[in-house]
């Protein structure tokens, strides 16, 4: 069995950085190859001294320079972690991130959203599940990670 790559986005964030501590264990151990993200040079190079593979990448950028690079960074993945940032743009960072993994041959994502009802009115709680829906609707396998407080 082959070494599962993992990689993650929003890496040096509140959720994302305290994920890079949990698997980084293992990715020393060589259970797994870890590659993450960040938008700052500065941010890559502290993943880099942490010794995980780490891209400068921003999800904003595929709007002008398409998907490319994107599916570059994660040619050779098998599993993504998709957080993006808490404001309207999530919708297209998350699209072209999946859009991205799919290309790329990623098999699984994990997206962290919003613990919502279906019928939920919450702006930023609708835009979670369209992202969820729009995973589901990928090919790829998923895992939807829901923080355990309920929103309306």
């Amino acid at each position: 069995m082959s070494t599962p790559t993992i990689f993650v986005f929003g890496a040096t964030g509140t959720f994302g950085k305290p994920l890079i501590d949990e698997l980084l264990p293992d990715h020393k151990a060589g259970r797994i190859k870890l590659i993450a993200s960040a938008r700052k040079a500065e941010n890559v190079a502290a993943l880099e001294n942490l010794g995980v593979v780490a891209k400068q990448l921003d999800l904003d950028n595929a709007e002008m320079d398409g998907l490319e690079p994107l599916i570059e960074a994660l040619r050779g993945v098998d599993r993504v972690f998709l957080l993006t940032g808490y404001e309207y743009k999530m919708l297209a960072q998350s699209k072209a991130a999946i859009d991205a993994a799919k290309a790329a041959g990623v098999t699984h994502l994990v997206h962290l959203g919003s613990n919502v009802r279906q019928d939920t009115t919450s702006v930023y709680s609708s835009w979670h599940r369209l992202i969820e829906a729009y995973v589901e609707t990928s090919g790829l396998g998923f895992t939807h990670l829901r923080p355990c407080q309920t929103f309306q």
